[in-house]
């Protein structure tokens, strides 16, 4: 866990991007593309968050996930979570 770290948005964005791709298998995933539209599913969800909380110590509820659904939604969220 790397959560004594301060990280950019760039710097989650681009883990959340990276972690996506690795779990859905699929390179070209973006920031704007969605979990779900993209093979995502419960438990793929249930890897991503668990991944995020091993990676940067924040815990995401995999409900936020549901309405967090790109990367770019879901940095903002983890953003908040380290903000405080």
């Amino acid at each position: 866990m790397l959560n004594s770290k301060t990280y950019t948005t760039d710097e989650i964005r681009d883990l959340v991007v990276g972690l996506f791709r690795e779990i859905l298998g699929n390179r070209n995933i973006t920031a704007e593309d969605d979990f779900f539209e993209h093979g995502g599913d419960s438990v793929k969800g249930v890897t991503l968050v668990h991944s995020l909380r091993d990676k940067v110590g924040v815990r995401v509820p995999i409900a936020t996930l549901f309405m967090r659904r790109t990367p770019d939604e879901l940095c903002d969220e983890v953003m908040a979570s380290l903000a405080g």
